[in-house]
């Protein structure tokens, strides 16, 4: 407690903001270019089962967009 005058103005409370969850991202590009990006949900570790579904998706990605 803090001690003012009784006609002082009171201190006013900075209100705090929610802040975004922080989310990871992995980009995937060659001399062509762009070719994937995947984004984990929130809260999701990186473990074998994502990484591998990452990888078939940039393998099916690679397929599409860099033929032959």
């Amino acid at each position: 407690m803090e001690w003012h005058h009784l006609h002082s103005p009171s201190k006013k409370k900075a209100k705090t903001v929610p802040q975004a969850a922080k989310v990871m991202g992995t980009v995937f590009w060659d001399a062509g270019g762009f070719i994937l990006a995947e984004f984990l949900e929130p809260g999701q570790t990186v473990n074998a089962a994502p990484y591998v579904q990452t990888l078939h998706k940039l393998l099916c990605a690679l397929r599409d967009k860099r033929p032959g």
